[in-house]
């Protein structure tokens, strides 16, 4: 029948519409969701407490300091869209993180024949519906583990419906100062058929490296990272980096080994506690996409603690992206520690011979 065959070419439009590593896997919706910050940044960066990272490495929320609500929209390939909200509460040692998004590729009219009348309806071409719950462990003073349960269920062209379940486990190690290490198996689990064909999990495997710099009243944060496509057998580099002072980020990002969409642009504004972020991501074939993000965060935790860390070089945790993130009016002040000296009884003078 013919809308067997729209169906398998919707299906295709949806995966080469999401994203540029198209392979033989699917559920793009997997791969999708990111923010206004470079993926190599937000999974990689020590500091950086950037809630979509946590969608690469679920360990990467370990690091965060502070709760955190984030907003995410995405509008402008071919007229598609995204919206999600993720939450994370840090208690402890543990954290507990969770989310909700969904993807609309957008509408398109549906043609077929019945008999020799040729009849059309317009549908939906795809919908997505994603949801996360994931939960992170301070394993020693330097290296976090974390442990994500996702779902997703996709509906085609309004008729034809497949679920999915999938697992991501990762480790983020911070051994030195302004250093972190990141690593994750992403997507393992089971990925239901559309129609009569299969559609396997992204399953990857995702290593990165970060370092922040920092200067006087500003930091420099580079990150490098490779994604390896088990299923498509595809590797895929990244590098990053963000330039930040006072209340102003900006951030620049490089996919290689893709086609069509491997450029990110993006910046982030400080307003106290709300983090406000866009970013845009060119595409030859496509047109470009805008992102944007708003982040609250419910307390300035990270800022005290950089402070209180400050003398101590060895102190692996000190994050001072978060503190330099804002206006110096801003800024928490350091500690005032207050001594009180008792004061000294006068000593006796050591007897001479005179004294016997």
């Amino acid at each position: 029948m013919k809308i067997k065959s729209f169906v398998i070419s919707a299906l295709l439009f949806g995966t080469i519409n999401a994203s540029a590593d198209v392979g033989n896997s699917g559920w793009i919706m997997l791969r999708k969701i990111q923010s206004a910050q470079f993926r190599a940044i937000s999974a990689s960066v020590t500091g950086c407490e950037n809630l979509t990272g946590l969608l690469t490495n679920p360990a990467v929320a370990g690091d965060f300091d502070e709760k955190q609500f984030m907003l995410i929209s995405e509008a402008g390939f071919n007229d598609d869209k995204l919206g999600g909200v993720l939450l994370t509460l840090p208690y402890g040692k543990w954290s507990i993180s969770g989310g909700f998004a969904y993807y609309d590729l957008g509408s398109e009219e549906l043609f077929w024949y019945d008999g020799a009348a040729l009849n059309s309806r317009t549908v939906n071409v795809e919908k997505n519906y994603f949801g996360i719950i994931s939960a992170q462990y301070k394993l020693t003073k330097w290296l976090f583990a974390g442990l994500s349960v996702k779902g997703l269920t996709t509906q085609l062209v309004e008729t034809y419906t497949a679920s999915a379940l999938a697992a991501d486990v990762g480790f983020f190690a911070v051994p030195f100062r302004n250093f972190s290490l990141s690593l994750a198996l992403q997507n393992s689990g089971v990925g239901g058929k559309f129609i009569s064909a299969d559609n396997p999990l992204p399953q990857s495997i995702y290593a990165g490296m970060g370092k922040v710099f920092e200067l006087k009243k500003s930091y420099i944060a580079l990150a490098a990272g490779v994604n390896h496509m088990m299923i498509d057998e595809t590797t895929t580099p990244e590098a990053g980096i963000e330039l930040g002072s006072g209340i102003l980020s900006i951030n620049f990002g490089y996919s290689f080994n893709t086609e069509g969409v491997n450029t990110h642009i993006g910046t982030e504004i400080v307003f106290k506690d709300l983090v406000l972020g866009y970013a845009y991501i060119p595409s030859d074939s496509m047109g470009g996409a805008g992102r944007v993000t708003l982040t609250y965060k419910f307390a300035n935790v990270a800022a005290k603690k950089y402070y209180e860390n400050t003398d101590n070089d060895d102190n692996p945790l000190v994050k001072p992206r978060e503190e330099y993130r804002r206006p110096p009016s801003q800024r928490s002040e350091p500690p005032q520690v207050k001594v009180k000296l008792k004061p000294s009884k006068p000593r006796k003078k050591p007897p001479t011979l005179s004294d016997y």
